[in-house]
């Protein structure tokens, strides 16, 4: 039964996952393609990022641009990819068991010989095992994508950059699940967990 309500689970949000992934190996390919322009004015970068007041700089990351570790700190972990795992996260945490009540598939699901704890237990496994997919992904395009442009950054930088990241969006996935479950609404659970990671991230901008 856990296999099927987990392999359901992904029928609900192939389509959506695709075009995520999708969207995130574009971003990043249009970010490695931009660099080998970036690193031939460094010099003017550097100097015109100085520019920028130090919150801005240390908000975003731009203290070291033009390397290679900087770079994609400031492009893609700073803010983007962070971002997209956390509305991933959102949105199947917060469809997990709302969106069966939106469907009015829920008494169905609950008339089912097993427990809801194994229902919540079997969605949160398919929701986690899309951030681990995910990681997957966008690990593989920078790494693929860095050495295409000769850009200058430890594989295992990147690696435990992402992980972070995963982690970020499987925290706020947590969340989303936390409320859809306790609420029942898809909406609300998704409003809620987006706008707590938006005020995480300008917390933790401003300290």
């Amino acid at each position: 039964m856990l296999k099927n309500l987990f392999l359901k689970t992904w029928r609900d949000h192939w389509r959506g996952f695709l075009g995520w992934a999708l969207g995130l190996v574009a971003i990043v390919g249009v970010q490695m393609a931009v660099y080998p322009t970036v690193k031939a004015s460094a010099s003017d970068l550097e100097q015109y990022l100085k520019n920028f007041p130090p919150a801005f700089q240390a908000m975003f990351r731009m203290q070291d641009y033009s390397s290679g570790p900087g770079y994609i700190s400031t492009e893609l972990l700073s803010f983007m990819v962070p971002f997209i795992f956390i509305s991933v996260g959102a949105s199947w945490g917060a469809n997990a068991t709302a969106l069966e009540e939106e469907r009015g598939t829920a008494d169905f699901l609950l008339s089912l010989p097993i427990s809801r704890a194994y229902i919540v237990l079997s969605k949160l496994s398919a929701a986690l095992v899309a951030q681990i997919v995910l990681a997957v992904v966008v690990a593989t395009s920078v790494i693929s994508g860095r050495r295409l442009v000769d850009l200058e950054a430890r594989d295992s930088f990147i690696v435990v950059s992402v992980l972070v990241c995963m982690e970020i969006g499987m925290l706020f996935l947590g969340l989303a699940l936390l409320i859809g479950v306790s609420t029942g609404r898809k909406t609300l659970a998704l409003g809620v967990t987006i706008a707590v990671a938006l005020a995480s991230f300008l917390f933790y901008s401003l300290a």
